[in-house]
C-alpha cells in the first residue's frame, strides 16, 4: 500500500477537500471505482467534484505517481539513447577522419619510393601530420571504438579525450605550418613532374572525393571544434548522476583551450603573411618588432597637398600601430612616402559639406585625406585609423603604473605593492620590472620606441619603461651607490630629497 493511504486509525470524516487536487497536470486522467460503476476523473472534474472521496483521491495520486515515474523513466531511457548515438557518430566522424588524415600521409609514403622531393620538403609540407595520423589510427580511434563495444558496461568517454591532452598540442605546429605547407605543395607541384604525378594519382583516387589535397589539409583544422561540438551534445544528454559527467566536462574544456590556442596560431600567421606581402610591395624588410604587426587595411586613397591644394593618389597600409602612406611607381610598386605611428597621430574628421575629407595631425606634419573615391563611394579610412588611435589612448590608460618592491634587508623578504612606488622607497628598495612587452610607447613621454629610436630601458628605482630621453643618472643605494638610469619623475623625487638632506 502506498504511503499516500492514511493509517487505519486516522479519522477520516466526509470529503476531502478538492484542493488536494490540483497539483494534478491539466489532462492527466485517471480511472477509479465509484461504487459499482468505473467513473473517469481528469484534474478539472475531481477539483470541482464535491463528493470525491478519500479513497478517490488516495488512487489518483498513486496512478499520478506511476505516470510520472513512467515518465522518468521514458526521459532517462531517451537520454542514454542519445548519447548513445552522439558517441556512435564520434567513432563514425573518427574513422572517416583517420581516412582522411591517410589520404595525405600517402603522398609521403610514394614519394619515398619515387624520391620526388627530399623528406625534409615533405615535414614542411606536412608539419607533424604523421604524429598526429599515428596518434587517431593507433590510440584514440581503437580506444573510442572499444569503448562503444562495451558501453553497456563502460558508458564514458571523457578519460578517453583526458588523456588526449600532451597529443593535441601537436596541432599548433601543423596549423603554424599549414598556409607555407600549402604554398610549398603547389609550388613542387610544378618544380617536379614525378612529384605532381604523385598528387595527380592521389586526387583522383575514389578515396579523396574528388577534393583537392589543399583541402584534406584542412581536416585537422575542422576537427578540433568538431570534437567541441560533439562533447557539448553529448554532455546535454548525460545525466546528473552520470559516472563520465566530470570527466566529459573536463575534456570539453581542455579541448575548447587547445582549440582555442590553435586557432589563435593560425591567425597570427595569417597575419604575419598578410604582414610580409605588405612589406614586399614597399621593399621592406620584416624585423622583430614588425612581426607583431597585423595588416588591417590597405588600399588607395585621395590625398591633398597642403600647398597646391591638387589631389594626388596615394596607398596606405594600416597597420595596427603604424600607418604608412606611399606613392605608387611607373612599375606598380610603392615608394614610402610617410610613416605615422598610431600612438602619435590624431585624426580630425569633417563636419557639414567636407564630411568626406578628414586630416591627420603628426607633430610635425597634418595630412588631408578625401574618402570618396573616383566612383563617389565612401571608404571609411578616418573611422578604421580613428578606432585604432582610440585603442592606442585606451592601452597607454591602462597600462598598471603598479610594481613590487623587495625588501633586502636581513636574512629575509618582505614584498609590498603600491599604485605608486612611494618616495620614501625610491633606491631603497629593487623594484620588480614591468615587461617590456606590456607597452611599446614611453611611459613618461608616451612616444614609441619606434618614433624616438630608443631602446626600452628600465627605471632603476620604479621599473617603468622609459625611453632615453626621459631618463636621468642617480646615485641608487641599492645598486651600491652607483649612477643608474632613472625616469624623469624619479629624478625630480630624488633630487628634491637630496637637497633637503634626507638620508637614503
Amino acid at each position: 500500500m502506498s504511503e499516500d493511504i492514511p493509517p487505519d486509525n486516522e479519522e477520516n470524516v466526509g470529503y476531502v477537500n478538492a484542493d488536494i487536487l490540483m497539483s494534478l497536470k491539466p489532462g492527466d486522467t485517471f480511472q477509479v471505482r465509484r461504487g459499482s460503476v468505473d467513473a473517469v476523473i481528469t484534474e478539472e472534474t475531481a477539483g470541482s467534484s464535491s463528493h470525491t472521496t478519500h479513497e478517490e483521491v488516495t488512487e489518483i495520486r498513486i496512478r499520478r505517481q506511476r505516470v510520472i515515474k513512467r515518465r522518468t523513466t521514458a526521459q532517462a531511457a531517451l537520454q542514454d539513447d542519445m548519447a548513445y548515438l552522439t558517441v556512435t557518430e564520434i567513432v563514425d566522424t573518427e574513422r572517416t577522419y583517420v581516412s582522411r588524415l591517410d589520404i595525405l600521409n600517402q603522398v609521403n609514403t610514394k614519394n619515398k619510393s619515387v624520391k620526388a622531393v627530399s623528406d625534409d620538403i615533405i615535414k614542411k609540407i606536412f608539419p607533424s601530420l604523421a604524429s598526429i595520423w599515428e596518434f587517431h589510427k593507433d590510440y584514440l580511434l581503437p580506444q573510442l571504438e572499444e569503448r562503444l563495444s562495451k558501453w553497456k558496461h563502460e558508458p564514458k568517454i571523457g578519460d578517453i579525450f583526458r588523456q588526449c591532452q600532451p597529443f593535441l598540442r601537436q596541432y599548433a605546429d601543423y596549423m603554424r605550418g599549414l598556409r607555407g605547407g600549402q604554398r610549398l605543395l603547389a609550388e613542387w607541384a610544378k618544380k617536379s613532374v614525378k612529384f605532381a604525378s604523385i598528387i595527380t594519382d592521389i586526387q583522383q583516387s575514389t578515396e579523396c572525393d574528388n577534393l583537392t589535397l589543399e583541402t584534406h589539409m584542412l581536416e585537422p583544422i575542422q576537427r578540433l571544434p568538431r570534437y567541441q561540438l560533439l562533447l557539448q551534445r553529448y554532455l546535454t544528454y548525460l545525466r546528473e548522476d552520470s559516472p563520465d559527467m566530470e570527466d566529459a566536462t573536463v575534456a570539453l574544456n581542455m579541448i575548447k583551450r587547445v582549440a582555442e590556442y590553435a586557432d589563435d596560431v593560425l591567425l597570427k600567421t595569417d597575419n604575419l603573411q598578410s604582414t610580409l606581402k605588405a612589406f614586399q610591395k614597399i621593399h621592406g624588410e620584416l624585423t622583430d618588432s614588425t612581426r607583431k604587426r597585423v595588416l588591417v587595411k590597405e588600399g588607395r586613397i585621395s590625398y591633398i597637398d597642403g600647398i597646391t591644394e591638387q589631389s594626388h593618389t596615394s596607398y596606405l597600409f594600416l597597420f595596427t600601430d603604424v600607418l604608412l602612406m606611399c606613392d605608387t611607381t611607373k612599375q606598380g610598386k610603392f615608394t614610402l612616402r610617410e610613416e605615422l605611428m598610431i600612438n602619435d597621430i590624431q585624426v580630425r574628421q569633417g563636419q557639414g559639406d567636407n564630411r568626406q575629407l578628414f586630416v591627420i595631425l603628426s607633430k610635425d606634419n597634418a595630412f588631408q585625406f578625401n574618402e570618396r573615391d573616383q566612383d563617389g563611394k565612401r571608404v571609411c579610412w578616418g573611422q578604421e585609423i580613428q578606432k585604432l588611435v582610440d585603442k592606442a589612448m585606451q592601452r597607454r590608460a591602462e597600462v598598471a603604473l603598479t610594481t613590487s618592491v623587495t625588501n633586502r634587508y636581513g636574512n629575509y623578504e618582505d614584498t609590498y605593492t603600491y599604485s605608486r612606488m612611494p618616495n620614501i622607497f625610491l633606491g631603497k628598495w629593487s623594484p620588480r620590472e614591468m615587461s617590456e612587452d606590456v607597452t611599446d610607447s614611453c611611459l613618461s613621454c608616451h612616444m614609441s620606441f619606434e618614433t624616438c629610436a630608443s631602446p626600452k630601458i628600465h627605471c632603476a628605482t620604479c621599473g617603468l619603461v622609459v625611453c632615453e630621453r626621459c631618463t636621468r643618472k642617480q646615485c641608487v643605494p641599492y645598486q651600491q651607490h652607483a649612477d643608474c638610469s632613472v625616469c624623469l619623475e624619479c629624478d625630480n623625487i630624488l633630487t628634491d630629497k637630496s637637497s633637503q638632506g634626507v638620508v637614503t
